[in-house]
Order: C-alpha cells, then sequence, then structure tokens
C-alpha cells in the first residue's frame, strides 16, 4: 500500500506539472491549471475513443467539438510549460466557452439546459485570469442566452442538431461536472492559502510595526487612521486606540510645528522634520519626523514615523556643557596654577616678614595682614580648582561652623533680598575630617538649590547639629549640615530620584541635574550621606551627614606649628626644580636656611643635566607638577634611573593627571607655607623639621 500511494503521489505531481513548474510565478496556480488541462484532457480523449459512437446524430460534428477542446487544451498546456500561465488559461477558456455557446445554439437554444456549463468558465476565469476577464465572459454568456430568448420568443425555435443519446450526454455533464468540482475546489483552496499567508503577513507585520523603536502613525487628511503601540507610549496614552479618530496635527503637534507641517503637506514634501510635540498630559519634546504617502485600504493616506529625541538633545546639551566646562575648567586651573604660584611666594614671603619683625607690633600687624589676605586668595583658587576637579584632595580635622562663618558673605551674595537667609549654629560643633573646599561645595549647591525653589522669596535656613546614629555598622556620631528652605517643595514620585544624576525637577534649561548629585557624592566620599524631607508646596530640608572625628587631634598637619629639632647629624642635599624663579627662590631660602644644600634648576632638562653632573649624593628630589618641556613627573622618572634610590617631593598647583604617589613619594598643593614643606621633606629624608619663625629670625640676622 504504501508504495502504491506514492506512485499514486507521483503521478498526481506530474499531472501537476512536475518539475518544469519549480518556482515559477504564482507556482501554486499554475500547477492548478496544469492539472485541469490535464485532466481535461484525459476526459476528452476518453469520449472520443468511447462515447461519440453513442451519439445518435451527428457524430462527426461532436467528435470535432471534442478535439477541438482537446487540442486546446493539449495548446495551453504547452504555453503552460512554457511558462506563460495567463496565455495558456486564455486560450483554453475562449475556446472551451465558444464551442458551449455553439453546443448551446444547436442544441434547442434556451430550452437546452447546456448554458449553465458556462458557469466553469466563469469560475476558472475568475481564478486563473481575473475578474474583469471574467465579467467579459458574463456579460457575453448574458447576451447569448438573451439572443436565444428573443428568437423563441418572436417565433424562431432553433434547431436541434445535439440531441444525443441519454447516457452520452449524461457523461458529457459528468466531464463538466467535474471540471466545475475541481475548478471550485481548487479555487477555494487558493483562495484559504492566499487568505492564511495573507494573515500571517499582516500579524508579522503588525509584529514589526509594534515592536519599532519609532512611533508611527498612519493618518488621512490629518485624521490618525492607524498608529503603533510605540508611538502610543510617546505620546503618553496607554493603547493605540485611543489615538485613532483624533486629528494628529491638532492633538500632537504645538502650533508653530503644525504650521511647518501644513506647509510641508501643501508642497507635498518628503523627508525628516523637526517639530515639538505635545504629550497627553500636556507636556513638550522635541521629536524628529518623516514621512511619506502610500495607499491605506485603499485611500491616499500619510505615514508619519516619530523619533522622540528628549535623551539625544539632553546628550548633545551635556556634551556641549560638558566642552564649555572643560574649557572653562582649563582656563580657570591655569589661571589658579600661575595664582598659586605667586600666593605660595607671598604667604611664604609673609611668614619670613612676621619672623624678622618680631617687636615691631605695628608693621608686623601689616605684614599680618597681608598673610591674611594671602590665605583668603588661596582660599579662592582652592574654589576655583574644586570647580574644574583639579584640587589635590588634602581632607583634614575642620570644623562646619567655622566654613559655614568664613562663607557668609557669599552665601548672602547668592540668595535674592526677597529670601531671608538664617544661621542656626549648634554651640558645641564636632570636628569632621573633610576638605574645606568639599564642605564649601556641598554648602553652596544645597543653598542655590534652596534658592532656585522659592522664586517669589521665603525663609532659607542652614542649621548645623550633631546625631549619634545607631547602625548595622558600629554606632558612631555624625555631625549634620541641614538646609531648610519654604520654596515649592518637591513631588512625591521624584524625590527618589533626587540625587541621581542629571536628574533635575527645574525646567528644561535651568538645571542639569548635577547639583545635588554632588552633594551626595562628596557625603559618601567622606562616609557620609545625605537625605530630603520634602511636602509638595510647603517647602525641603536637605540633611547632610559627616561622621565626627572625636578621637583625632584638633588640627591636621600645617594647622600648626612643628616641633623644634636643633642640630643635624650631617647636610643633605636637595635638587629643587620649579620653572618659577620666584617660587624656586622662596623654596630654596627654606631649605637652606634649615640645614639643606640646594641645587637649583628651572626645566626638567637642566634638573637632569645637574644630576648627571652631580657626583655626591642627592637625597631628595623636589619637583613642580607642570612645567614646560619635561614634567615633573617625566623629570623624576628619567633621575630614578640614574638615581633609583632618590625620594621625591611634588609642588603642584592643580593636579592635571594623576600622578604617582608610590613608596618615597609625596605631594603637596600650592600655596603651601614654610611647615608644611619642612614636614613633607622631613618625612622623606627621615629628619626632623624645624620651626617656622626659627627662619625668620635667621633671615633676619643676616641668613637672607
Amino acid at each position: 500500500m504504501p508504495g502504491i500511494r506514492a506512485e499514486l503521489r507521483r503521478i498526481v505531481y506530474l499531472l501537476r506539472g512536475g518539475d518544469r513548474l519549480n518556482g515559477c510565478d504564482d507556482e501554486y496556480t499554475a500547477r492548478s491549471v496544469h492539472l485541469a488541462l490535464a485532466a481535461f484532457l484525459c476526459w476528452a480523449g476518453i469520449m472520443e475513443l468511447s462515447i461519440i459512437p453513442l451519439f445518435a446524430v451527428r457524430r462527426v460534428a461532436a467528435a470535432c467539438m471534442i478535439m477541438l477542446l482537446g487540442g486546446s487544451a493539449l495548446a495551453a498546456l504547452i504555453l503552460l510549460r512554457q511558462g506563460r500561465r495567463r496565455a495558456a488559461a486564455a486560450l483554453f477558456l475562449w475556446v472551451l466557452w465558444c464551442v458551449l455557446a455553439g453546443y448551446s445554439i444547436f442544441s434547442g437554444g434556451i430550452h437546452n439546459g447546456s448554458g449553465y456549463m458556462a458557469v466553469v468558465v466563469v469560475l476558472a476565469a475568475v481564478w486563473w485570469l481575473g475578474i474583469p476577464v471574467a465579467c467579459i465572459l458574463v456579460a457575453a454568456t448574458l447576451l447569448l442566452t438573451l439572443a436565444e430568448a428573443v428568437l423563441e420568443y418572436t417565433g424562431h425555435r432553433l434547431p436541434i442538431y445535439f440531441p444525443g443519446n441519454p447516457m452520452a450526454l449524461w457523461l458529457l455533464q459528468v466531464g463538466f461536472g467535474g471540471l466545475t468540482f475541481a475548478v471550485i475546489g481548487g479555487f477555494g483552496e487558493s483562495l484559504r492559502r492566499h487568505v492564511s499567508a495573507l494573515r500571517e503577513s499582516e500579524e508579522r507585520f503588525r509584529t514589526f510595526y509594534d515592536a519599532s523603536f519609532e512611533g508611527i502613525l498612519i493618518h488621512d487628511c490629518g485624521v490618525i487612521v492607524d498608529a503603533n503601540l510605540t508611538l502610543a507610549r510617546i505620546f503618553g496614552y496607554d493603547h493605540p486606540d485611543q489615538l485613532i479618530g483624533l486629528n494628529a496635527l491638532e492633538n500632537l503637534l504645538t502650533p508653530e510645528s503644525r504650521a511647518r507641517v501644513l506647509d510641508r503637506l501643501e508642497r507635498r514634501v518628503e523627508g525628516l522634520l523637526e517639530v515639538t510635540c505635545v504629550r497627553k498630559d500636556g507636556s513638550v519634546f522635541p521629536a524628529e519626523t518623516e514621512s511619506r504617502w502610500l495607499k491605506f485600504k485603499g485611500r491616499n493616506a500619510r505615514l508619519v514615523a516619530h523619533r522622540d529625541l528628549t535623551e539625544r538633545k539632553r546628550a548633545e546639551f551635556e556634551l556641549m556643557h560638558g566642552q564649555k566646562m572643560q574649557a572653562l575648567g582649563q582656563m580657570a586651573s591655569g589661571v589658579a596654577h600661575d595664582f598659586n604660584n605667586l600666593l605660595t611666594v607671598i604667604n611664604g614671603r609673609s611668614d619670613f616678614l612676621l619672623g624678622m619683625l618680631t617687636g615691631q607690633p605695628g608693621i608686623q600687624r601689616q605684614a599680618a595682614a597681608i598673610r591674611k589676605a594671602g590665605e583668603s586668595a588661596a582660599a579662592i583658587t582652592d574654589q576655583l580648582l574644586a570647580f574644574c576637579q583639579k584640587r589635590i584632595s588634602e581632607p583634614k580635622v575642620i570644623d562646619l561652623n567655622t566654613v559655614i562663618d568664613e562663607s557668609r558673605g557669599m552665601l548672602r551674595h547668592l540668595v535674592p533680598s526677597g529670601v531671608d537667609l538664617h544661621f542656626d549654629l549648634t554651640a558645641d560643633p564636632k570636628p569632621l575630617l573633610a576638605t574645606v573646599s568639599g564642605c564649601q561645595q556641598v554648602l553652596f549647591n544645597l543653598v542655590t538649590n534652596a534658592r532656585d525653589a522659592m522664586p517669589n522669596g521665603g525663609l532659607l535656613r542652614i542649621r548645623t547639629w550633631s546625631k549619634w546614629i545607631e547602625g548595622s555598622q558600629a554606632p558612631r556620631l555624625y555631625v549634620v549640615l541641614s538646609v531648610h528652605d519654604t520654596g515649592e517643595g518637591i513631588e512625591p514620585g521624584q524625590i527618589d530620584r533626587i540625587f541621581e544624576p542629571f536628574f533635575s525637577t527645574k525646567k528644561e534649561g535651568h538645571g542639569i541635574g548635577l547639583g545635588l548629585a554632588t552633594v551626595y557624592g562628596i557625603a559618601k566620599e567622606r562616609g557620609g550621606w545625605a537625605e530630603v524631607e520634602s511636602q509638595s508646596g510647603v517647602g525641603s530640608t536637605f540633611h547632610v551627614y559627616f561622621p565626627a572625628e572625636v578621637n583625632l587631634r584638633e588640627h591636621g598637619p600645617g594647622d600648626t606649628e612643628i616641633r623644634n629639632s636643633q642640630g643635624h647629624s650631617q647636610m643633605l642635599t636637595v635638587l629643587l626644580v620649579d620653572d618659577d624663579d620666584a617660587v624656586r627662590e622662596y623654596c630654596g631660602d627654606i631649605l637652606r636656611l634649615r640645614g639643606y644644600s640646594v641645587l637649583r634648576a628651572a626645566t626638567g632638562s637642566e634638573a637632569l643635566d645637574i644630576s648627571r653632573d652631580y657626583t655626591n649624593r642627592i637625597d631628595l628630589l623636589v619637583s613642580d607638577v607642570a612645567m614646560p618641556g619635561l614634567s615633573g613627573p617625566q623629570t623624576a622618572r628619567q633621575i630614578r634611573l640614574e638615581r633609583p634610590a632618590i625620594p621625591v617631593l611634588f609642588i603642584t598647583g592643580y593636579a592635571a593627571e594623576a600622578i604617582d604617589t608610590g613608596p618615597d613619594m609625596l605631594v603637596i598643593a600650592k600655596p603651601f607655607d614654610e611647615a608644611r614643606l619642612l614636614e613633607a621633606v622631613a618625612q622623606l629624608t627621615r629628619r626632623e623639621p624645624g620651626i617656622s619663625r626659627e627662619t625668620g629670625r635667621a633671615m633676619s640676622a643676616g641668613g637672607f
């Protein structure tokens, strides 16, 4: 049985065209036409050989008619195998219709009953050639039957030339009935397959349509007739059906963008266009659209793709802002570096004068005023370097109240006259380990944020206090900075994101969302955190927690004078490199008067030459970081190739790049005082430093 089934399938495959129709246009329909023609040709052969002798009248005419049909089927098969499917179908169907028409006329006209056979031709024409050809055949059939009816109605009955034997007529009708069944069955199967393929294509298209990263809509004269899910999400709708029927121009665009789009529609211009769109909640956002004409359900419609440019615009703004800030930072760091060189000399020489003017209180007060002004200028450059993030971070034990007190003047300049600024500082301040610039940056950012939240004025309160917190780790005392405002407050849904980078509650163009992120980052760096309490329309309070340093000494290195140590076991040699003459002379004088032998160089190349020419031991290299030609780190690396054991002290106004502070290497920031320099030198040379005032007295005694 399996072999018989396989053989039958092979025969059917051959009757459907075999391998000759593989890959042809509309292969399934072509194979169906081939099968119908082959079956009809077989039927015509059987009729010609077996059925014709049963006809009682006009056997020759009947034989010719069947031979004509068989010949047309054979010719159509030849055309079909040549790939000319429509020509084959047209030839066979027209010959078949003509034969059926002649048979109807010469077999009694309208009373014959065989006119229904034209239905076969009509059905096949619909399937194989299309509705227009089928309509022509229907019209021709109706006209033929009308002519037969008119002739009979006027008394001209048509002759009956093909009465035929009843058995022969029955077999003839069986053949045409089978052909009709084949046509209807094939047409139904083809239609089912085409509908299934169309449905799959539609589902596939809808999947791609909704999965697109672009929002797509189709509108007819502005009215949305279709939209995908991405477009609904972009514009704040839950489902695309909510957009169907809306006027896209009136509901999705601002008036200005609407006018531009209307102008493009009138001129039938296609291509990219940047517009401003309106979401369901009324918010606006930038978008890029691309449109083109297409046929949609038989109508001329417009397909428009939308791309939300919010993130791209934000990235462009951040890039431009970053480039601007980078340029500004480079300029600020350069100015601060040069200014720190001057301040190093000004503050250092002021210390020298204070040591020389002992016993002259009037002049000493003037020198002290110069020194204090130099310290204030150093604080300003410190803020500049903190702004451009090129300051060497040197945390020390500080008092937060003191930082706030020293910043009061600048804070009052930050807030407008309509804002009432209050200070509520704790009477028992606890020290914390941080940088002054970092604390000032936290304070200024919080005050600026509070000021922007009160455009119509209000109360701004700055408070410091201490709080003991029992946490999952060891309990600890924290110093808390609180900034309260009576401004607009923060929406509940935004509080969780308020410290995220680039998140801002301000209007576009009024902030980039880095201020509070910076506050949180500085607090985390010092081991603390930041939090906010806010109610919409009432105000906000920001709390920043810093771990208290209750067990540390009150002052860090450089804040107090260092103990004296008289006498040295031997004179140590220091190679000093700095391109600034005043700084080089100032540092050289300090080291020389404290008992060091100083070799001075203005450039890295000169320092290399001195190192090669100097045959004795060099105990320390003191070098500026940023110098023309060889930089400080480059100079140190090359000198260490020849003197591997030499320790290095870098002095710099900023750190343009990370400096390798490995073993026997230190970095101190300008401006520094004599005590800070001597402490760093002593740490690297394992030698005790001297007291600052002693140098002044030595100078006054003639050492300077």
